[in-house]
């Protein structure tokens, strides 16, 4: 899973997407979060945003803090694709 949100959102508090987070990694699942400043409730928001923070855990439970661009499309392309095969 690979939860995107931007800090701005109006629609749904950033905070909501931790706990999922949290419980996805607890279950040994793999997953990213990604947060970004002054994006709002739109995908264009968040896609290669200038800003970004992405935290990813591994389902042997290690994670990892990346600051950087927002994600790309080819990078959420080959998340995907390595989640299903």
């Amino acid at each position: 899973m690979w939860l995107l949100h931007g800090l701005a959102d109006p629609t749904l508090p950033f905070n909501q997407s931790q706990p999922v987070y949290d419980a996805t990694t607890a279950a040994g699942n793999e997953a990213r979060f990604t947060l970004v400043p002054g994006a709002r409730h739109s995908r264009d928001d968040i896609i290669e945003a200038d800003e970004a923070t992405t935290w990813a855990t591994n389902p042997g439970g290690h994670q990892t803090e990346t600051v950087g661009p927002g994600p790309s499309w080819d990078e959420i392309e080959q998340f995907i694709a390595a989640a299903l095969f």
